[in-house]
C-alpha cells in the first residue's frame, strides 16, 4: 500500500500530502478484502489516476516484457556514423532498434524486390510471391548479394535513428555519435528503474486536479490539461544546472502583457554590473533603467560606480517592456518560494535545440501568449482575446484569473505520448534518489508470485 499510493508511514498512519489521510481511512477495509484474495484489487484503488500514471503502467509491462526476451546488446565504440556510411557495427544496431520496437528492417529480401522492380520497369513496390519466383531467373543474384552492404546506413535506418533520438532528447539528426550510441547502450534495466522512478514521483505528486498546467523540465515542455485530455502543448526552456528548476505544485494567480522585467540582485551582481562597468551605454541600448534603491529615483548609468561590491544592493535595474524583454511579451505568476514563473523570451531560435537548459531557473515558453490565453479560457471572467490584443498593443497590462489553475512543475525522465510511446529523457540535473528509493521496494515485490502479479498491476 506504501509502495503504490504515494507514501504511508511504518506505524501505519497517514503521511504528507494529504490524499494519504483519506487513503488510511479505508486501509482497514482494504486489508480485509486483501485477506480474502483481493489484493490486487485493493492495491488497484490506492494508485494515482494521472493519464501520465497509467500509461507509464503500460510502459512498464512493455519493457519488462523486453526484459523476458532478452533485451538488447551494448554497441561497441567507434567512429560517428553518417548517413550512406558503411559501418561494421549497423547489423547490431538494427538489431538494437528492433528489440524496442523501432522499425529499421532491411533484408536481403527486401533487397532482391526492390532489384527486381526495376528489372521489370514496375512502379509497384509489393510483388506476391508467385510473381517474385518467376522473375527471379531475371536478376543476377550473385551480384545482388554482393551490392547487397549490410554494413550500409541507409536511409530506413536513418529514419529509425531520428525517431530513437527525438524520444532520448537528442538532436534529431540521424548521425550515430556519442550522445544517441550512449543512449543505445542503456540496459532495459535502467528504462525500466526509470519508468518506475517517473510512476513513484507521480504517486509522490497526488491529486493533480482536472484542470491544470504540467511542466515537465527533463522534457523542456509545458502543457494544459483539461477533464484527462491535453488541450495545449509547447516546448519550454529551463534553468541551467547551476540554477535548476525546482519542483513544486502551485495555482497561477495573474498574467502581465508586455512585463517590464527587474533583474534580481544576483544577476546584477555576477552578469550585468560588470558589463555596464565596462560600458554604461549597454543599459540604454538594452532598454534598462537604474533606480536608487533607498530614494527611489532614477539615476544615470554613468553615475553609478558599477565596481563597488554592495552596488547590486544599492540599485534597481529595471528591463522595460520591449522586443529585448528578457521576459518576452508576456509573463503568467503563481507567487512561490523560489520566485519562478513562466515567461516568454526573445530567444526563439533557442527552441529548435534538443537540449534547453537555458534560463536562471524560470521556464520560458515557446508560446506563452497562447498558454495565458488557455487559462483565460478557464477563468469566468477573463476574455482570451483580451490577452493578446493586449500584447499586440505593446501595452503593459495585468490579467487576475478568478479560477486558480494549478501547476505542476516536475521532474519525470521518462514520459509516454499519446501513441503509447516511451520518451527517455536527459537526467539535467542528475536526480538519481528517486530511483534508489523505489529500489527499496524490490524485495516486497519479489516476495511471492500473488505480490509479484499485484505489483505488475500497480506497477
Amino acid at each position: 500500500a506504501a509502495a503504490v499510493s504515494g507514501g504511508l508511514s511504518d506505524e501505519g498512519q497517514a503521511s504528507e500530502p494529504e490524499k494519504d489521510a483519506a487513503t488510511y481511512a479505508m486501509l482497514p477495509e482494504m486489508l480485509i478484502d486483501a485477506g480474502k484474495g483481493a489484493a490486487k484489487d485493493a492495491l488497484k484503488t490506492l494508485e494515482p489516476v494521472s493519464p501520465q500514471y497509467v500509461a507509464l503502467k503500460g510502459s512498464l509491462q512493455e519493457y519488462r516484457e523486453i526484459r523476458e526476451a532478452g533485451g538488447w546488446l551494448a554497441i561497441p565504440d567507434g567512429d560517428v556514423v553518417e548517413t550512406g556510411a558503411s559501418d561494421p557495427r549497423i547489423p547490431a544496431i538494427r538489431e538494437r532498434l528492433a528489440a524496442e520496437g523501432y522499425k529499421s528492417n532491411r533484408s536481403i529480401l527486401t533487397f532482391v524486390s526492390t532489384a527486381m522492380d526495376a528489372v521489370e520497369g514496375s512502379e509497384s513496390p509489393a510483388k506476391e510471391t508467385a510473381a517474385a519466383a518467376s522473375n527471379l531467373q531475371a536478376l543476377d543474384l550473385d551480384g545482388v548479394k554482393e551490392a547487397f552492404d549490410p554494413t550500409l546506413y541507409d536511409e530506413q535506418l536513418v529514419s529509425a535513428v531520428k525517431v530513437f533520438q527525438q524520444r532520448h532528447g537528442i538532436e534529431p539528426d540521424g548521425v550515430i555519435g556519442p550522445a544517441t550510441l550512449a543512449a543505445m547502450n542503456e540496459s532495459v534495466d535502467s528504462k525500466i528503474a526509470r519508468i518506475a522512478d517517473s510512476m513513484d514521483r507521480w504517486r509522490v505528486q497526488g491529486d493533480i486536479g482536472d484542470r491544470f498546467i504540467w511542466a515537465n523540465v527533463p522534457s523542456y515542455s509545458a502543457e494544459g490539461w483539461n477533464n484527462g485530455a491535453r488541450e495545449i502543448a509547447m516546448r519550454t526552456i529551463v534553468g541551467k544546472k547551476q540554477h535548476a528548476t525546482p519542483s513544486f505544485s502551485d495555482e497561477v494567480e495573474y498574467a502581465v502583457a508586455n512585463p517590464r522585467w527587474y533583474a534580481p540582485v544576483s544577476i546584477v551582481r555576477n552578469e550585468k554590473a560588470p558589463k555596464l562597468a565596462k560600458d554604461p551605454g549597454y543599459a540604454q541600448r538594452g532598454n534598462y533603467r537604474v533606480y536608487d534603491r533607498a530614494s527611489g529615483a532614477e539615476v544615470s548609468a554613468s553615475a553609478v560606480d558599477w565596481t563597488a561590491p554592495d552596488v547590486a544592493e544599492k540599485y534597481r535595474l529595471v528591463q522595460m517592456s520591449g522586443s529585448n524583454n528578457a521576459l518576452g511579451e508576456l509573463k503568467i505568476i503563481f507567487p512561490n518560494q523560489y520566485s519562478i514563473y513562466l515567461h516568454g523570451t526573445p530567444g526563439k531560435h533557442l527552441f529548435d535545440r534538443a537540449e534547453r537548459a537555458f534560463s536562471h531557473g524560470c521556464i520560458r515558453l515557446e508560446k506563452p501568449t497562447e498558454m495565458a490565453e488557455w487559462l483565460a479560457r478557464q477563468d469566468g471572467m477573463a476574455n482570451p482575446g483580451e490577452v493578446e490584443e493586449a500584447v499586440i498593443s505593446k501595452a503593459r497590462k495585468k490579467f487576475d484569473f478568478q479560477q486558480r489553475v494549478p501547476i505542476h512543475i516536475t521532474y519525470m525522465t521518462v514520459t509516454v505520448d499519446d501513441e503509447g510511446k516511451a520518451s527517455f529523457w536527459r537526467d539535467i540535473y542528475d536526480r538519481t534518489d528517486g530511483i534508489r528509493e523505489v529500489e527499496k521496494f524490490a524485495p516486497l515485490y519479489q516476495a511471492d508470485d500473488a505480490l509479484q502479479t499485484a505489483s505488475l498491476e500497480a506497477g
